[in-house]
């Protein structure tokens, strides 16, 4: 309701804006006190923070959480109070069987050394903006009763929303933790008195199985069951579903290919989505549908996944654009990339299977869309603003990458 109300603001402002997205992403891009946002700020910090920052980057992740852990310098008490202020966070955090930071940090660890082994870019922060220079940058004309409107209560109003949806999750995820605890307790309690095979076992148990194990049940049913989902598994955790789904059938929307994308001609593929986050960048790409194929993330990347929580907070740092298939205006890969300034486009739906990694691709969100561009030798000009008006199908140009211009030409 927070943003729509400041979206109406905009929308009021002239009829048929077509500067609407880009303003509207720019605006709430001038949101402060995200906790989540912190993530990737402390991890920044904690790499700074290293003095030998070679020798660190050639240690194994084992050996860099070892010196993390029972260092006493200044960066292990930054990932020290990082553990006891984030431990709980982490890859699908509502998930009682992936253990959350604390209990695996290798994660955090890996982008640190990544951080290291970047230009330095990575270990600089943005720079924000005050609300008056984001309300000086805004392409929309307001008159000055709707600036004051926007600038004193409905930026604010929405601001706060933002701040207070990511520090709710923070605290939903604090309790849960909690009760993830207690699983991971019982079922190492399960494990060691054998009533099942593994601990790992025990996540693909139903309540009530649990309760007839411990009750001395010996059905061994229970353990085939287990079995048999643990081999299907797998195969179901790849399944990706509609974000609102009616009736009763729940067909998942990779079960077919459902998109083709556009081919452009000599290689190129072209994509549309919406955009969250404002800017243009040439880059190349790296899809990755789960976490666990990070690490071939490198500095600069422009990441295409499906989808992005909290667990995906630390490679933000690394990126230069970010694309996913599903997603709101307020997710969290959303309101992350604003805080960084990273270009992104969400609901690019067949994304992940359009592109792969390695290819090089233009993210422009004033046009909306992700370009994949043949790696030899085409000439490419990015954030020309204004383009699609001034041009038309048709016209005669000269493209010079050399003075940086597009020129008509009759």
């Amino acid at each position: 309701m927070k943003n729509s109300i400041l979206r109406a603001s905009l929308e009021g402002a002239m009829k048929d804006n077509p500067n609407l997205e880009s303003d509207f992403n720019l605006l709430i891009s001038s949101c402060t006190d995200v906790i989540s946002a912190e993530v990737p700020n402390n991890l920044r910090e904690i790499a700074k923070s290293i003095k030998n920052k070679e020798s660190f980057r050639q240690l194994s992740d084992e050996e860099a959480l070892q010196v993390l852990i029972k260092g006493t310098d200044e960066s292990s008490a930054k990932f020290k109070q990082f553990l006891e202020r984030h431990g709980h966070r982490g890859y699908r955090e509502a998930d009682a069987m992936y253990k959350p930071w604390k209990g695996n940090p290798m994660p955090c660890i890996k982008t640190i050394k990544t951080m290291l082994s970047g230009s330095g870019e990575q270990l600089e922060p943005k720079v924000e903006k005050s609300v008056d220079q984001v309300l000086d940058e805004l392409k929309t004309s307001l008159t000055p009763m709707r600036k004051f409107l926007i600038k004193n209560i409905f930026l604010p109003y929405t601001r706060r929303g933002v701040g207070y949806r990511e520090l709710s999750k923070y605290f939903v995820i604090w309790m849960n933790n909690h009760l993830k605890d207690g699983f991971w307790y019982l079922a190492q309690q399960m494990a060691n008195e054998g009533l099942i095979p593994s601990v790992d076992s025990f996540f693909y148990l139903t309540a009530d199985e649990v309760e007839a194990l411990c009750n001395g049940d010996r059905n061994p049913l229970i353990l085939a069951r287990v079995r048999h989902r643990k081999r299907l598994y797998p195969k179901m955790d790849k399944y990706k579903f509609d974000e609102f789904i009616k009736g009763p059938e729940m067909k998942p929307r990779n079960f077919e290919d459902r998109i083709i994308p556009p081919n452009l001609g000599t290689g190129m593929v072209q994509m549309k989505g919406t955009p969250v986050s404002n800017g243009s960048i040439k880059a190349r790409v790296c899809v990755s549908e789960d976490i666990t194929e990070t690490d071939s993330i490198q500095p600069g990347d422009i990441l295409i996944t499906y989808s992005t929580d909290i667990g995906w907070s630390p490679y933000f740092p690394l990126l230069s654009g970010i694309i996913t298939e599903i997603g709101g205006t307020i997710s969290h890969g959303a309101v992350i990339a604003r805080e960084y300034g990273i270009p992104c486009l969400i609901a690019v739906e067949g994304a992940c299977s359009a592109f792969k990694t390695g290819d090089i691709c233009v993210l422009d969100t004033q046009s909306s869309t992700i370009t994949k561009v043949q790696e030899y030798g085409i000439p490419c000009l990015i954030a020309v603003e204004g383009a699609c008006h001034a041009f038309k199908t048709g016209d005669i140009c000269v493209l010079d990458t050399q003075s940086s211009t597009i020129t008509k030409v009759q």
